[in-house]
Formats: C-alpha cells, structure tokens, sequence
C-alpha cells in the first residue's frame, strides 16, 4: 500500500482522542503493513481491510484520583520525593564508579600561587581549578577521591577537607 493509500486509515487514528485506543489503532496499521509485505513476498493478494478500532472509552473527569493516576508516569515514582543523597544510594555501583575515581598522589607540585598539580597512581594529571588558604596539599601515597560534579565540574576530596574544584590535564 502507498503512503497516499495509508493516509485516511492514519487521519482515522489520529482522531483517536483516547490515547490507548489510538495506539492499538496504529498497532493495527502496522500489524496490516507487516502481514502485507510477508503475503506479498509469498504472491498473495495483499489485505485491504484494518480490524475496527473501538470507540474511546470514557474519561474520567481530572479532579479524580484515578485520572490523576492514570496519567502519572509509572517510572518515576521510586525516585520523587527522594534527597539527592537519597536517589544518589540507590544508584546502582557500577553506575557510581563513573562518576568518581579513587587514586594515591604520585606527585605534586606547584604551578602557580595555590594552584597545585597532582599526577595520580593511575597515570591522569590533574590541576587544582580554585584556590583557599586552608588547603592542605596531599602528599605523596596519600589517597584522594575525584568526583563528578553537575555541569561537567570535578571537585578533590582529600583528607576530609572541604572539595576544592579541579580538573584533568593530562
């Protein structure tokens, strides 16, 4: 069937104004369209008939609580209302393990007033982005924790400091 031959069954479906109805309207459209290219890969005549969609059944008025259910969506509500710290300790581990990597300092030196440069036991090299006076540098074989942060920030955890923001150089 062309696409010029699908159009009224699709404005048919489309006037659908239930939505569940609408999409078996558009299941039936495809299910015909899949029959029809199976059976004209066999020589049979193609199927020219789509199944009756029945009339939309009724809506419930939106004060009521089964309106209001029905139109949740279902996936978010072993998360809502949750803390960040809350969603973040149900997050999977391996999920987690990208967001944060944990080294020992192999090296660190200054590169500037506050600003220090940190080469990890795992070959990255990362910069301090922020400077504070009560800084403590970590030193070598201390162990650190590099976080992700939101909009593509990394922030230190070393020695149970307040996180100072930093980012990878090499």
């Amino acid at each position: 069937m062309t696409a010029a031959a699908q159009e009224p069954d699709l404005a048919r479906c489309l006037a659908i104004g239930n939505i569940e109805e609408r999409v078996r309207c558009y299941d039936a459209l495809a299910q015909d369209q899949v029959r029809r290219g199976a059976s004209n890969t066999a020589g049979e005549a193609p199927a020219t008939s789509i199944p009756p969609v029945s009339s939309p059944a009724p809506v419930a008025p939106a004060g009521t609580a089964s309106a209001a259910a029905a139109s949740a969506p279902a996936v978010a509500a072993p998360t809502f209302g949750l803390s960040a710290a809350q969603r973040e300790a149900r997050r999977d581990p391996a999920a987690r393990e990208a967001d944060e990597l944990a080294a020992n300092v192999v090296r660190a030196r200054s590169v500037g007033p506050g600003y220090w440069r940190f080469e990890l036991s795992n070959g990255t090299v990362w910069q301090l982005t922020e400077t504070r006076r009560s800084f403590r540098v970590p030193r070598p074989g201390d162990s650190i924790a590099i976080r992700r942060g939101a909009l593509g920030a990394f922030y230190l955890d070393a020695d149970r400091q307040p996180v100072i923001g930093i980012r990878r150089v090499d």
